[in-house]
């Protein structure tokens, strides 16, 4: 085998891993994409739209950072029951405090 052969043959062996390197990180990416969307899906969209939490008048001190944590329990309280929905979690518990309650016993 000559010279210029074998340096064709490592050449294109080490374009092979650069695929696979490359491959490997487009799908690491692509998982990471999905992921950062279910996370901004199922928590600040909610936050932003059913709790309208980016036209909230307390902008102030502590204040928002408490809110903002204060609901994300009630999301979870929400979730761990079993409510897919949470516009229907809101409109069941709505106006009916001992069925609140119960939730954080």
């Amino acid at each position: 085998m000559n010279h210029s052969k074998a340096l064709v043959i490592i050449f294109l062996q080490n374009l092979r891993l650069a695929r696979r390197l490359v491959d490997g990180i487009r799908s690491r990416s692509v998982a990471l994409g999905l992921g950062h969307w279910l996370i901004e899906n199922s928590l600040h969209w909610v936050k932003d739209v059913i709790y309208e939490e980016d036209i909230s008048p307390q902008r102030s001190g502590f204040a928002p950072k408490n809110l903002s944590l204060l609901k994300t329990w009630v999301l979870t309280l929400i979730r761990a029951h079993g409510f897919d929905s949470i516009k229907a979690a809101i409109s069941e518990m709505s106006h009916n405090l001992k069925y609140i309650l119960s939730f954080c016993t």
